[in-house]
């Protein structure tokens, strides 16, 4: 009984930093900015897009850090086509996958 307990206070701590780590995830992807260099932003950009369309590892975790990422861009690539439409046309095929997504799958996208 002993050996059990104790694996599974393991397990539990192990399950609380992970959660913890994803609420620093989503709090940095929240308070991010980016460049006002345009080869920095469109990587900051690629970088966002990467981790907004990315497979769940974790799916109780995971899908929130990805759903704060994909809001994050949507908000940004939202302003850049207000701002500045010329570097929009780069991202709007990239815009419209991420806003087709978020369609189809409702609260879950």
């Amino acid at each position: 009984i002993g050996k059990g307990i104790g694996s599974s206070v393991e397990e539990t701590k192990k399950q609380l930093n992970a959660t913890h780590a994803a609420e620093e995830e989503i709090i940095a992807i929240n308070k991010m900015t980016f460049s006002s260099d345009p080869e920095q932003y469109k990587n900051e950009i690629w970088a966002l897009f990467d981790k907004a369309t990315s497979k769940p590892a974790d799916l109780l975790r995971d899908t929130f850090v990805i759903k704060a990422a994909k809001k994050k861009l949507i908000h940004e690539l939202d302003i850049c086509k207000l701002k500045n439409p010329n570097m929009f046309e780069q991202f709007s095929q990239l815009y419209e996958q991420l806003t087709k997504k978020k369609k189809l799958f409702g609260i879950f996208g």
